[in-house]
């Protein structure tokens, strides 16, 4: 299995450009690194934050290094072998892992899909040491698309954690998860399990959305198809969700409640939307917060309250939903630089 980076802005002939630049093989003012650096302001903004990167500041990534090297040669298709290849250079080493660290460092504009057989260095062994666990942890404004052992797909929401196996051994496939994520479930007689601090869900094959972000004020499980079992710690029983239903558990009362709901609005994310239906304005700011990544003050606690119903693509810049408030309330709102201030 391969680590494979899809990126949906620029094409890999684009970042071979921008590894020749960033390494010197090829000359800044060169016409065609010159028509992609103005063709966007995105193409600007990660030119000008890769030449500012330190190299101290990636020694204290979560990525390796050398696999992210590996992993960028890979991609850009850099296969040739003359006798004294550049990206063979330290500088180059260099160069690919910074490309590949800050681009997943930048936030809400490209989207990864990531095929994992690498332990990360946050991982632990189970009592059967042949078996090693591996963390991913998706960064605010990103999204990745996993595929495990035995052949089950994930899809992660931004802000997320999954830990995983190498492979499933034993009488469960278990997996934990802390944010959100989709699982599509290669059926099978073995169970599925995903554990959460807040619940645990037992399924044999099946696809379903976790919403289960610490953050929350609601707990989420909700079925796409198939049907799932779930337990709730100090609660007695099992849950059954069919097809179409929502279970909820209210972190602020410990209530729980199931229910027929369409299950587009709580899988939208996956399709690059926000769909919020009559929510607080304070839980919408809770979820744009972990893909645009700013802080938020409310200058009045009643804006708080609030409620909106409607949809905005992730591509769009979080002025432009801020500017939509401000057409339909009385709400206004200023920059603090990271901070955004509701008056």
């Amino acid at each position: 299995m391969k680590i494979m980076l899809q990126v949906e802005k620029n094409d890999y002939t684009q970042f071979k450009l921008l590894l020749g630049v960033l390494c010197g093989e090829i000359d800044e003012k060169y016409p065609e690194f010159q028509r992609w650096l103005n063709q966007d302001i995105e193409n600007r903004k990660l030119y000008i934050i890769l030449k500012g990167k330190k190299q101290g500041r990636l020694k204290n990534s979560q990525f390796d290094k050398n696999q992210a090297f590996e992993n960028v040669r890979y991609i850009l298709g850099l296969n040739s072998q003359p006798k004294k290849p550049f990206y063979r250079s330290v500088l180059f080493n260099y160069v690919a892992s910074l490309i590949f660290v800050a681009i997943l460092s930048i936030t809400g504009y490209y989207a990864f899909r990531i095929y994992v057989n690498k332990h990360t260095n946050d991982f632990f062994v189970s009592e059967d040491k042949n078996v090693v666990f591996q963390t991913i942890y998706v960064p605010k404004g990103m999204m990745f698309e996993m595929l495990l052992s035995d052949s089950s797909k994930v899809f992660l929401n931004s802000d997320s954690k999954l830990i995983f196996p190498t492979y499933f051994n034993g009488k469960s496939r278990q997996v934990e998860l802390l944010g959100e994520a989709f699982f599509d479930v290669k059926k099978d007689n073995t169970p599925f399990i995903i554990k959460t601090d807040e619940m645990q869900i037992t399924v044999t094959g099946t696809s379903f959305n976790v919403n289960a972000y610490q953050d929350n004020t609601v707990f989420r499980t909700t079925l796409v198809e198939g049907s799932v079992q779930i337990t709730v710690p100090n609660k007695p029983g099992t849950y059954t969700l069919t097809s179409g239903n929502n279970f909820s558990l209210s972190k602020n009362t410990d209530e729980i409640s199931i229910k027929k709901v369409n299950t587009e609005r709580y899988t939208a994310w996956m399709r690059g939307e926000f769909v919020f239906n009559n929510q607080p304005l304070d839980e919408i700011f809770t979820t744009l917060k972990r893909w645009y990544d700013f802080e938020i003050e409310y200058e009045k606690p009643a804006i708080k309250t609030m409620r909106f119903t409607g949809s905005i693509e992730k591509k769009r810049p979080l002025m432009y939903f801020l500017n939509q408030i401000q057409i339909v309330t009385e709400i206004k709102y200023k920059n603090e630089g990271e901070k955004i201030i509701l008056f």
